[in-house]
């Protein structure tokens, strides 16, 4: 026997950067974000030797591991064996040292960097495979606040807890985090504005991928130091995620593209790294050619946009950005999160 999980990914339509400390110690910050159907998936097996044999195919890696020692948090594999530890420490199961050792296969279909979410989702879905072996129950909170401590507290990786909990809960989500508290309260949107959304969205790939540390490093660098000019900014991302929220409830699509631009440009404020030229180039382009609204994924600099297109116009504008290097990602909404099963593996 052997158990398998996945998580979904997720697009943010309006505040992030609010759910990063410390605007988040201080204030109520909010975000809008809906998970979508690409996923990280997590399959552990019994090995025949002992040890623990992690395979991932995004970072084209194979480690085993023997002792405690073994998993620090160096490398590409630093927030897999922070997990394996996590999970050592937070139960009394020493799965390193037991009779017989685990292969760990992980692959995702979004890279590193994509703005999407990605190394919380793998978090969150290795952390699902592991309860589910070992038979630990925890709620999808317990799961998300886990997660959280993994990537943020103990391997220092900067960033909010959005990921983690939209990979968790999965489906449209409003979240508010405050004092380390993070609340998600579940929408339902129409199946009407579900199919729209499809409809008139459109993801692309400007072209590079972004790792968001040094991005974030900046803008927690410049607000500390800036706070009372750039604490507008940030009350504003936070207005905007309830305000998109309500258009969404309300139906009124025209509202929800103008305040994807509106999230757009405040998020600007934050970083002067966030809107690369790259980025810039992008925007302009698709808004002279029937986007209705638009904003970046994640932290900014790079990875995946998303648009609000007078779909009459989206054909055109797809040449046209595919011209300049954008890559297209057809995608739709998952309404469910981390889900784990088990398999029957054949022995060889």
């Amino acid at each position: 026997m052997g158990i398998r999980s996945k998580a979904p990914f997720r697009i943010d339509f309006a505040g992030g950067g609010t759910d990063v400390a410390p605007y988040c110690d201080e204030f109520k910050g909010a975000v809008l974000n809906a998970t979508i159907n690409y996923y990280a998936y997590v399959t552990i097996t019994e090995a025949k030797e002992r040890g623990i044999h992690v395979n991932s195919l995004d970072y084209n890696e194979y480690q085993s591991f023997y002792t405690t020692e073994d998993l620090d948090n160096s490398g590409s594999l630093g927030l897999v064996k922070a997990t394996l530890r996590e999970i050592q420490t937070f139960t009394d199961i020493d799965i390193i040292n037991g009779k017989s050792g685990i292969n760990i296969f992980i692959h995702s279909d979004a890279p590193p960097g994509s703005g999407l979410g990605s190394s919380s989702t793998v978090c969150v879905t290795l952390l699902g495979a592991l309860l589910a072996y070992y038979r630990i129950p925890l709620t999808s909170y317990e799961i998300g606040n886990l997660s959280f401590d993994i990537e943020r507290v103990k391997l220092g990786i900067k960033g909010g807890s959005q990921d983690q909990f939209a990979a968790t809960f999965g489906g449209f989500n409003f979240m508010e985090f405050f004092k380390g508290q993070t609340m998600v309260n579940p929408l339902r949107v129409s199946d009407d504005i579900i199919n729209e959304l499809q409809y008139n969205l459109m993801m692309v790939h400007v072209g590079k991928s972004r790792m968001s540390d040094g991005i974030l490093d900046e803008q927690i660098k410049l607000y500390k130091a800036q706070r009372e000019k750039m604490l507008p900014y940030y009350h504003e991302a936070a207005k905007l995620a309830a305000d998109i929220k309500n258009a969404l409830l309300r139906e009124d699509m025209r509202d929800f593209a103008d305040l994807l631009n509106k999230a757009y440009e405040n998020k600007g404020h934050f970083c002067d790294k966030i809107i690369s030229d790259r980025i810039a180039q992008v925007y302009k382009l698709a808004r002279e050619n029937g986007a209705l609204g638009g904003r970046i994924m994640g932290a900014g600099g790079g990875g995946f946009m998303l648009f609000y297109v007078d779909h009459e116009k989206k054909r055109d504008l797809i040449t046209k950005l595919k011209a300049i290097g954008c890559e297209l990602l057809n995608f739709a909404f998952e309404t469910r999160g981390m889900s784990t099963w088990r398999i029957h593996v054949k022995d060889n």
